[in-house]
């Protein structure tokens, strides 16, 4: 089955795909929100959010996806995370053999964690998605 990156990377067409979207998303009450806008609003979250991209960083995206509800879930991941289903759905789903290239350090935002990541495809780097894995 052709993902849309197979197809364009099979094009002589250029394309990035850009994703804004889900690692943890819990952000500070109302009530806190000054006192925390340059801190996580939970350790769990922060400590899963790291896992995960160290997981993509090491190419680990089967494994990823398999506890993608479960992360969604309990890290308050924005919409079901469905922007990130959809960027790897996008990238061939757990077929997809490449790995996560961290843009900037992860950093904190209104109780949220920061991120950018570049994903390409391994076999051409013709497709190159690039998510702003903004928790926030």
């Amino acid at each position: 089955m052709l993902t849309p990156c197979s197809r364009v990377a099979a094009s002589d067409s250029k394309v990035a795909l850009l994703a804004s979207g889900s690692l943890s998303h819990q952000l500070w009450p109302n009530v806190l929100v000054d006192g925390g806008i340059f801190k996580i609003s939970s350790t769990f979250n922060e400590l899963v959010d790291r896992m995960v991209l160290d997981m993509w960083v090491e190419g680990r995206i089967a494994e990823f996806l398999e506890m993608l509800p479960d992360h969604a879930r309990h890290c308050s991941g924005e919409g079901g995370m469905h922007d990130t289903a959809m960027l790897f759905g996008a990238l061939g789903w757990d077929r997809y053999t490449g790995r996560g290239q961290l843009l900037c350090d992860y950093f904190p935002s209104s109780g949220t964690g920061q991120v950018n990541v570049m994903f390409t495809l391994p076999e051409s780097g013709a497709c190159v998605a690039r998510v702003s894995a903004a928790s926030g």
